[in-house]
């Protein structure tokens, strides 16, 4: 059974409708402009708050959001070629590990987001039938890192850019 899929079947039971809104986890918190066609879900997975775009065929894009408990990054060039190194290792033992193809990876740039720097780096890759793509982002909100990630459809550009548009609506908490 595809990730995906049993990513939507798992979670169909604890989601709950999601609008443009303030979320809370545990002591984190953040607003985010959702749309309320999107679902949401908290704890699901492992993964603090996980936002779920209407589905597209037999797709949807995946939204996460995951405080860590890292140091806040200083993006530096030091920072960012070992990001790249890490996420090259982790690339390749999470999709050779299934089996699957890398397609693409993008090493880590630093933009600005809200007036602030963000790490954002990506990958695009395939198992089975399917291609995948997601894009990672690390964003600090005063003394706690934030983990922001996606994955889409990449035969889906339009929804890509959509869920992307959500991600960027990302604001730390006042």
């Amino acid at each position: 059974m595809g990730r995906a899929f049993l990513t939507f079947l798992l979670g169909a039971c604890w989601m709950l409708n999601a609008s443009a809104a303030q979320y809370k986890w545990k002591e984190f918190s953040f607003s985010m402009d959702v749309p309320s066609t999107w679902q949401s879900a908290n704890d699901f997975m492992g993964v603090p708050v996980t936002m779920f775009a209407p589905m597209k065929g037999e797709r949807r894009d995946v939204l996460q959001v995951m405080p860590t408990k890292a140091k806040p990054l200083k993006f530096s060039e030091d920072e960012k070629k070992a990001f790249d190194k890490n996420y090259l290792a982790r690339t390749k033992k999470y999709v050779h590990g299934r089996n699957g193809k890398i397609i693409k990876v993008l090493p880590a740039n630093i933009e600005q987001f809200d007036g602030k720097p963000m790490l954002v780096a990506g990958r695009s890759y395939s198992w089975g039938l399917r291609s995948y793509t997601e894009k990672t982002y690390y964003l600090n909100c005063g003394e706690t890192l934030y983990h922001l990630k996606f994955q889409g459809d990449p035969a889906k550009p339009e929804s890509i850019k959509e869920t992307e548009r959500v991600l960027r609506t990302f604001k730390c908490a006042k």
